[in-house]
């Protein structure tokens, strides 16, 4: 049976519950891989900018936008799934912060400005070894 499932970056994840509130992204998944999903949300900032839900059938739903900050990851343990049934599973939730517009230019400032940093480094190699070789 097919789920539904989000997309960002290059990654794709089928997951069971997702709720959204308070600047928070909940993200859960029955029985998920507690240390696989740990990774995949460990990812670069700008892959979560923008995430992605879809259908089961690949159709898409919504857009969560700039939910970019990896906050935790809980295991619940034997959550009761269906009363009827007794059915149980342990459910690990990935829980994602909103990052404001003004944090994320911010960042990508810092950004742009080490490698301006690094080019202003490398210019004054090159001029250093220039003047030293005409003394």
């Amino acid at each position: 049976m097919n789920k539904e499932k989000i997309t960002f970056g290059a990654q794709t994840l089928e997951y069971d519950s997702i709720s959204e509130g308070g600047g928070l992204l909940k993200i859960s998944v029955n029985d998920g891989d507690m240390a696989a999903l740990e990774t995949m949300f460990s990812c670069d900032q700008e892959d979560l900018e923008k995430i992605t839900q879809k259908s089961a059938d690949d159709q898409m739903q919504r857009v969560f936008k700039n939910y970019d900050i990896f906050r935790s990851i809980q295991k619940d343990k034997n959550v009761v799934l269906d009363e009827v049934t007794e059915e149980t599973a342990d459910i690990v939730t990935v829980t994602l912060q909103q990052e404001s517009a003004v944090e994320i230019a911010i960042r990508k400032l810092q950004a742009g400005q080490g490698i301006q940093d690094g080019a202003i480094n490398d210019l004054a190699g090159i001029i250093s070894d220039m003047a030293t070789e005409t003394l």
